[in-house]
C-alpha cells in the first residue's frame, strides 16, 4: 500500500497515508443512545427485546429473546428505534460486544444495549468490523469502568478512535473480509458439530457403563425409577445420601469468603471446574483461615467428590492432592463417599445423564438454574458390587481418553481459528494488508 504515516493512537502504529483516523463521535449520523433503564413487563407475544444477550458471536440473535407490547414498543421508540444498518454495542457487563442490525422487522433495545448509526463518512460494514478489532476493543476496555461490572459510559463510546480510508476502500475491506470470515465460520461450524457429537458420544459411553454394565448380555430388573428403567439384576440402586460416609455428609461451603488473598485457605468455585472432571489451579482463589474456620464441616479431602449446585450446576471434580484440606463456595457441594465404596465409580455415575435428568427436574432458579441439597441427597445411583465398580472406572478412563484427546484437538483448532480471524480483521481494518479493488476482477 502506499507509504505510511504515524498516528497518535499507538495501538496501531503506522497506516497508510491516505487514511484518516476519526473519533467516532463524528462518524456518527445521531447522538448514540441506549434502551429504557426501567424494566418492562415482558409478554408471551409481541416485539423482540433484546439486550446484550442478544449479541452471540457477533450477530444478533432473536431465538430465546424476550417480548414486550405493542404499547410499550412504541413508547421505548420514542427514544431510540434500530433499522438495518445501525450497529448495537454492549456498554454493561459484557462490554465491546458488536453486531449490525440485519433484520428488516422492528423491535426494542434494553439500557445494556449502545445504539450507534454511522454516517456516510463510513460504512456500517466497515465500522461493524473496525470495533471488533482488536485496536478497538482494546480502547473500549481502557475507556471503561469497574465496579462491580465493566461498564462504558455514552459519553466514552464517542471517543474512540477509528481508522479509515475512502468509502471506496472501505466496501473492498468489507467485501474481502466477509468471505474470508464466512468461510472460516464455516469451519469452525463443522469443528463446533464434531464437539457436539462427540460430547454426546462421551455422555453416552459413561451413561450405559455406569447404569448397565460393560458385560454383554447381562440379565437385569426393572427398577420402578423412571431414570432408570432397567439395571443388572445383581445391582442396586440407591439414594445418593447412601453412599456417603456418614460422618462427612453431602454440604455445600463457605457463605461469604472475602476478597480473593493469594495464598491461605483455597476454595472451589463453580467456574473453577473443568468439563473433564478436573479443576483449573491457576484460577483458584484463596480465603483466610478465620473466614473458613466456621465452615471447618465442609472441608474437602484428597479423593472426595465436588458438584457444583450454582451456576452451571452439574458439574463434578475429584479432589487433586493440591486441595486437600481446602473448603468450598456455597455454588459447589462436597460428596464424601464411604469408604466400603470406590468413589471414582460415583465420579462417572454423577457425570452419566441419568443423573443430569434427575437433577434439570428439580434444579429451580430465577436468573439460573441451581440445585438445592436436599434433591442432591436423594438423586438415585445406581450400586454395582465394588470389584465391578473398580472394573467399569478403568474402561471409562480409558475410553472417555481418547474421546477428550479428539475434544482437545479440535478446541485447539477453534481457539487457533478465532485468533486468525481476529487478527485477520485488525490487519485490514488498520491497511496492514491491501485489499483495494477485492472481488472487481469477478
Amino acid at each position: 500500500m502506499s507509504a505510511s504515516k504515524l498516528q497518535s493512537n499507538n495501538l496501531v502504529g503506522n497506516i497508510p497515508a491516505n487514511w484518516n483516523t476519526t473519533l467516532l463521535r463524528f462518524l456518527l449520523k445521531e447522538k448514540i443512545t441506549d434502551g429504557p433503564h426501567e424494566t418492562p413487563e415482558f409478554v408471551d407475544e409481541g416485539y423482540p427485546f433484546l439486550s446484550v444477550d442478544g449479541i452471540q458471536k457477533g450477530e444478533l440473535v432473536f431465538e430465546g429473546c424476550r417480548f414486550i407490547s405493542e404499547e410499550a414498543h412504541v413508547e421505548y421508540s420514542k427514544k431510540v428505534k434500530p433499522i438495518k444498518g445501525d450497529l448495537l454495542m454492549g456498554k454493561a457487563a459484557s462490554t465491546g460486544k458488536i453486531a449490525q442490525v440485519k433484520v428488516d422487522f422492528e423491535f426494542s433495545i434494553w439500557s445494556p444495549l449502545a445504539w450507534i448509526r454511522p454516517n456516510e463518512m463510513i460504512s456500517s460494514d466497515f465500522l461493524e468490523l473496525a470495533l471488533k478489532s482488536d485496536y478497538c476493543q482494546a480502547q473500549i476496555d481502557m475507556l471503561c469502568t469497574n465496579n462491580t461490572q465493566k461498564n462504558i459510559s455514552m459519553q466514552d463510546i464517542p471517543r474512540i478512535r477509528i481508522h479509515h480510508p475512502h468509502r471506496t476502500d472501505q466496501d473492498d475491506i468489507s467485501r474481502f473480509l466477509n468471505e474470508k470470515i464466512s468461510k472460516l465460520n464455516n469451519v469452525e461450524e463443522q469443528l463446533n458439530l464434531e464437539l457436539k457429537l462427540l460430547e454426546q458420544k462421551r455422555s453416552a459411553v459413561i451413561t450405559q457403563a455406569v447404569t448397565e454394565g460393560i458385560e454383554p448380555n447381562v440379565l437385569t430388573k426393572e427398577t420402578g425409577v423412571g431414570f432408570f428403567p432397567e439395571i443388572p439384576i445383581h445391582w442396586k440402586l440407591g439414594c445418593m445420601k447412601r453412599i456417603v460416609d456418614e460422618e462427612r455428609p453431602i454440604t455445600y461451603g463457605i457463605v461469604q469468603c472475602g476478597p480473593d488473598l493469594g495464598s491461605g485457605i483455597p476454595y472451589v468455585r463453580p467456574v473453577d471446574m473443568t468439563d473433564e472432571g478436573g479443576v483449573n489451579m491457576e484460577k483458584m482463589q484463596y480465603t483466610s483461615k478465620e473466614i473458613a474456620a466456621p465452615f471447618a464441616r465442609s472441608t474437602i479431602r484428597q479423593g472426595d467428590l465436588v458438584v457444583s449446585i450454582g451456576p452451571s450446576f452439574g458439574k463434578v471434580m475429584t479432589v487433586p492432592p493440591e486441595l486437600d484440606g481446602g473448603n468450598l463456595t456455597q455454588g459447589t457441594a462436597r460428596v464424601a463417599v464411604d469408604a466400603k465404596y470406590y468413589t471414582d465409580f460415583f465420579f462417572w455415575a454423577m457425570r452419566s445423564s441419568s443423573m443430569a435428568q434427575q437433577w434439570d427436574s428439580v434444579a429451580q432458579g430465577a436468573t439460573f438454574s441451581a440445585l438445592n441439597l436436599e434433591p442432591l441427597w436423594n438423586s438415585y445411583v445406581s450400586i454395582p458390587p465394588v470389584e465391578e465398580q473398580i472394573e467399569i472406572s478403568n474402561y471409562l478412563r480409558k475410553e472417555t481418553k481418547m474421546i477428550d484427546q479428539i475434544i482437545h484437538s479440535n478446541l485447539a483448532k477453534i481457539e487457533k481459528l478465532t485468533e486468525y480471524r481476529t487478527a485477520l480483521i485488525s490487519a485490514a481494518v488498520t491497511g496492514k494488508i491491501d485489499v483495494r479493488g477485492y472481488g472487481n476482477e469477478r
